[in-house]
């Protein structure tokens, strides 16, 4: 019996995705999408333009994440590497981690190897924190606006707490050093123990730093969670101007609440391969918990993709223009064999 490739099972996830977009479009009607879609008209371009806080309070969490020694990067750079990694994480077949080692690639020419490894570590760490802090908040306001909602919530806690458990660990696993850790585990198998030979030191100096820092600057790391909770609160933004487009007012608490039930459902499905017909599928789903028609919470999910593909062909097209630019890319830039300091 052949074994699965990770490309088939990715092609084939792919497939299935697309199989229930297709299949929900059908179900509600070609013509009726393309009635709402073009109501959104010229709308698009605010809708394009509310991601940009988003990305820059994302951007501004990875800021806080660096060592201040080595904050080197200006705000607006620290952005364009984010939409990069966003853009390598959707469009390409890398699974949602190659991002960030472009994102890690990308700043070691300014900040140096071990410090953009360990910066972005953190950054994902404060990330997932974020997210958790977020989805909580959003699940009292969203309690408080839907009634009807009440009845889920044993069901919400069977979900919140195995995640809140999930963070403490991480936070245990950086202390004890990360990708020590997984260098050791992963070099039970041969071929990778002899891989990862010249980089045992390297991946110990980043585990040294990633400790440090949650040692020495609890309240940047606090700082930086609370503004990426912020950026995914930001993207309610977005909701509320599709959903005036389509003609469906929602109170500002309603729009965080549909964000909320969104970052879950994307969380139980996260090896779907850019959110392929679970996006879609989810926000029809969302709009029948809360009462609305869920026709019009499928045409959010395609208005969101169209957002999404956006930004992301812009993120790739920053990091080709970037890549050109830094010519020492990748041989000559500082690497996790590098004594970069």
């Amino acid at each position: 019996m052949r074994k699965l490739s990770a490309g088939r099972l990715e092609l084939g996830l792919v497939a299935a995705g697309a199989g229930l977009l297709v299949t929900l479009i059908l179900r509600v009607g070609p013509s009726a999408i393309a009635a709402d879609i073009s109501l959104v008209g010229w709308g698009f371009l605010p809708i394009l333009a509310a991601e940009s806080p988003v990305v820059l309070f994302s951007a501004a969490g990875w800021w806080y994440a660096i060592e201040p020694a080595r904050r080197k990067l200006s705000l607006l750079r620290l952005a364009l590497f984010r939409c990069a990694a966003e853009g390598v994480n959707h469009l390409t077949p890398t699974a949602t981690i190659g991002g960030e080692f472009v994102r890690a690639r990308m700043a070691t020419p300014y900040l140096g190897a071990k410090e953009a490894a360990s910066s972005v570590t953190l950054a994902k760490f404060t990330e997932t924190a974020g997210q958790y802090v977020f989805v909580v908040v959003g699940l009292l306001l969203l309690f408080g606006e839907f009634e009807s909602l009440r009845v889920y919530r044993p069901y919400l806690v069977m979900v919140l707490v195995p995640s809140l458990i999930g963070v403490f660990l991480l936070a245990l696993l950086l202390r004890r050093g990360l990708f020590s850790t997984g260098a050791s585990v992963l070099g039970r198998i041969s071929a990778i123990r002899r891989a990862l030979e010249n980089y045992g030191p390297h991946l110990s100096a980043i585990d040294t730093a990633i400790r440090e820092s949650l040692e020495r600057r609890p309240f940047d790391l606090a700082k930086s969670t609370l503004l990426l909770a912020l950026s995914f609160a930001t993207r309610a933004v977005e909701i509320w101007i599709i959903l005036r487009l389509l003609g469906l007012p929602a109170s500002p608490a309603a729009c965080v609440g549909i964000e909320v039930l969104s970052v879950l459902i994307n969380s139980l499905f996260f090896f779907m391969p850019a959110k392929m017909g679970t996006q879609e599928g989810g926000k029809m789903l969302i709009f029948g918990l809360l009462g609305l028609p869920p026709e019009k919470g499928l045409v959010l999910g395609l208005v969101r993709r169209a957002r999404e593909i956006t930004w992301d062909l812009f993120g790739l097209l920053v990091y080709t223009l970037e890549r050109r630019r830094s010519q020492e890319w990748p041989a000559d830039a500082p690497t996790l064999g590098s004594d970069d300091g």
